[in-house]
């Protein structure tokens, strides 16, 4: 209902928003059809994750692709050869649509195509609260592209966009593994078992700081591949972006515990909070310090979303389920590793060298939490 009241707003206002777009009106009720598709997967999508039944989410993830990459080249290869544009999002559209269609139809049978009042006041009280959050993680991953390109250049705002795009390819894994994590602290939490979350929560963010420094170590390396020449002064930002991810995931140990007590009000005003930083300071500094200052702000306002969230969990919710010493030493370890990996980062051996050391030191600091907190069973985790 909610999809349908938006698409018929910006259809009756189109001429209003047709800059904003830059495109005609039948590509953007495309991707709204698109958009739409990819909820009702994404809904799927978590249900796999929350019953744990992984090889049944990739299945579907990757037969979309699949069919969204082989589609797209047959149109544009035959039907769509002087309009390759069509025939790209027609080609993503269709194998998505016809997933997203037939989900809906088992969806409607499972819930015998009822609408229950308290299901749908129990979505409204906890997920509009949740729209302005969603908002403002928009704000927080594209208001430096924007501003740059309408403050400095374009040429700068394409520098920034490709170091901040690979800056982000990190959030594949925290993507991944808050999946799996998240479902798993649900139910831990409903069981009370407060204690077994904290330990596990420390070899958690343990693993993904040994994965960010691999990251930080080849990140340069990637830009330089993938980008032409005239991209590689995003070299310098590329691990600030890292960073700021590396953030972006640690928050995450905090805004689940907020989800599973259903603070979504909080949840949106930590972020909002976040996003207003990145924006103002954005405003002031990146004339005067030029586009590269951009991955700085990031770093600021991602630091401030962790804290702000935080404050929620330990302060505001009283909830002290987080080991908030243990967490806050290892944001300092990987920033400092982060600065020294990229004072080296026209230097290949020496990075690489340098990143096998602070492995090593990750390592000798999981040893010294199994020596001082034992080592956990694996029946207690599952």
């Amino acid at each position: 209902i909610s999809a349908s009241v938006i698409v018929a707003i910006i259809n009756i206002a189109f001429p209003i928003f047709e800059t904003m777009f830059s495109l005609p009106r039948w590509a953007v009720n495309i991707m709204f059809i698109y958009s739409y598709a990819m909820f009702v997967m994404a809904y799927k999508s978590t249900e796999y994750n929350f019953y744990f039944e992984y090889k049944k989410n990739m299945k579907m993830s990757v037969t979309v692709a699949v069919c969204n990459l082989i589609l797209s080249i047959i149109f544009i290869q035959t039907l769509f050869k002087t309009n390759h544009f069509l025939g790209r999002i027609l080609g993503a559209t269709v194998p998505t649509v016809i997933c997203a269609v037939i989900l809906y139809i088992h969806f409607g049978r499972r819930g015998q195509w009822a609408f229950e009042k308290r299901h749908i006041k129990y979505a409204w009280d906890f997920g509009v609260p949740l729209i302005p959050h969603n908002l403002s993680h928009m704000v927080l991953a594209s208001a430096d592209k924007v501003m740059i390109n309408s403050m400095i250049s374009a040429s700068a705002s394409g520098i920034y966009s490709l170091a901040y795009t690979l800056g982000m390819m990190i959030q594949v894994a925290s993507e991944a593994m808050n999946q799996v994590f998240s479902p798993w602290q649900f139910r831990k939490l409903q069981s009370g078992q407060e204690k077994i979350i904290q330990e596990t929560q420390r070899w958690y963010l343990l693993a993904y700081c040994m994965i960010a420094i691999a990251v930080l170590a080849v990140s340069p390396e990637i830009l330089k591949v993938i980008g032409a020449k005239e991209y590689w002064e995003g070299t310098t930002m590329i691990m600030w972006v890292v960073f700021a991810m590396f953030l972006n995931f640690v928050y995450t140990l905090y805004v689940n515990i907020e989800f599973f007590y259903k603070k979504t009000a909080l949840i949106s005003l930590g972020t909002i909070l976040a996003a207003v930083i990145n924006v103002v300071l954005n405003a002031m500094f990146l004339k005067t310090m030029g586009y590269q200052f951009g991955a700085i702000s990031t770093v600021f306002a991602y630091g401030a979303l962790l804290v702000f969230h935080a404050i929620i969990v330990n302060v505001v919710m009283k909830k002290h389920i987080v080991d908030n010493v243990f967490v806050f030493m290892m944001v300092v370890l990987v920033y400092a590793e982060t600065f020294i990996l990229n004072t080296f980062s026209a230097k290949v051996v020496p990075r690489l060298l340098l990143a096998l050391i602070f492995e090593g030191i990750f390592v000798v600091i999981g040893y010294g939490i199994m020596k001082k907190y034992g080592k956990l069973q694996m029946d207690e985790i599952i």
